[in-house]
């Protein structure tokens, strides 16, 4: 195995890591939020605490999607990487991947 396939293979071995521990944060903020409201519908809580925890939880949210993204970035790495391409089309999938702009 390449230097490349053993270092695509722990870039997504991470970022799913990194993709439990970011969904476990938005549900975590999806109860925080919901706990919110139940106490400012209670009268216990202001409209300042309400909008800390709606910018948490987008927060959470933003972190999830990018997990995401970076995860599925990461196995086409390796897809592209562990590829037998035929001869024509040998950079193709380079020239694909470099078109779409993502890092």
């Amino acid at each position: 195995i390449s230097a490349t396939v053993l270092s695509d293979i722990n870039s997504l071995t991470s970022n799913l890591l990194r993709y439990q521990s970011s969904r476990s944060a938005a549900e975590s903020s999806r109860v925080s939020y919901i706990a919110a409201m139940a106490r400012f519908r209670a009268g216990m809580s202001d409209v300042t605490s309400i909008n800390q925890v709606i910018g948490d939880y987008q927060q959470a949210i933003n972190s999830e999607t990018n997990a995401i993204r970076d995860y599925n970035i990461k196995l086409a790495e390796l897809y592209n990487n562990t590829a037998i391409w035929p001869p024509v089309a040998s950079n193709f999938a380079d020239i694909l991947l470099n078109d779409t702009g993502l890092p």
